[in-house]
């Protein structure tokens, strides 16, 4: 979590074996649901851009995407949204 406690970054790695089992959907789901008790703002990540599942879960789940570079993608899930930010 960032100092000011409304932002978090997140990194996940499932193991080969262990892939499309629903764990990183699991893992994701907990984190979110922690971030809201936390009352975060938002959650960040990176994700390989040629890494289509993670990309895939994390639109599933209402991150929005966007090219940051060298083949990375950041992620970002809002939370909150603005009107909420204001209160």
């Amino acid at each position: 979590m960032d100092p000011e406690f409304k932002s978090a970054e997140f990194a996940i790695l499932v193991h080969d074996l262990y892939q499309k089992e629903g764990i990183g959907r699991k893992i994701m789901e907990m984190l979110i649901n922690i971030g809201r008790e936390k009352n975060l703002e938002q959650f960040v990540g990176t994700v390989l851009a040629d890494n289509d599942e993670m990309l895939k879960l994390a639109r599933k789940l209402g991150f929005s995407a966007r090219w940051l570079s060298d083949g990375v993608d950041g992620v970002t899930l809002k939370l909150k949204d603005a009107q909420e930010n204001k209160l």
